[in-house]
């Protein structure tokens, strides 16, 4: 097996890990709000405040997590689930790498100022609230597992690329 077979069989597992993922991102992000439902129903005015600005956060997570999906659904037709990618997938790997890296930042950053937001809460008055980070935690994990094997295929894809290219071999993995 050479470096070429080795490099395709990355990216054939790379894509789909970053299928899984987004679907894995999707499923989380409808969960979400489920740990501030109670600030919602018998927290104070602070709380409420929270529990409808941290939805924009949902929102972004959910609406980025879906786009992912798509996105990465279509490097099926491209072929990228079963060997190096032609020119046109290629450039959609740069693409949606670059997108996926854009929107994880922008998550990352959303996530940690609603993580501040939350800290500074009292949460005193609710006496069975369990104060607990994790749903941003998970957002960031996952944007940042998101961003990385998405850049990782794209640096898969054109590698592949320009080797099958220069050898003038078959693209399968």
């Amino acid at each position: 097996m050479n470096k070429t077979n080795v490099s395709i069989r990355l990216q054939v597992i790379t894509t789909y890990i970053l299928i899984y993922l987004a679907v894995a991102a999707v499923l989380f992000s409808l969960g979400f709000m489920t740990n501030f439902f109670n600030l919602f129903m018998d927290g104070n005015e602070e709380m409420y405040n929270f529990f409808k600005a941290v939805q924009e956060l949902n929102n972004k997570v959910f609406g980025w997590s879906v786009i992912a999906l798509v996105l990465s659904l279509v490097y099926i037709p491209f072929e990228l689930n079963k060997g190096a990618a032609g020119f046109f997938g290629m450039i959609y790997t740069i693409l949606t790498g670059l997108f996926n890296g854009l929107k994880g930042i922008s998550i990352l950053g959303k996530t940690s100022s609603f993580n501040e937001m939350y800290n500074q809460i009292d949460f005193s008055s609710l006496a069975d609230y369990r104060v607990s980070t994790m749903p941003f935690t998970l957002a960031s994990v996952f944007a940042v597992l998101i961003m990385v094997v998405s850049l990782s295929l794209t640096l898969l894809s054109i590698i592949n690329y320009f080797s099958i290219t220069r050898r003038g071999g078959s693209n399968e993995a």
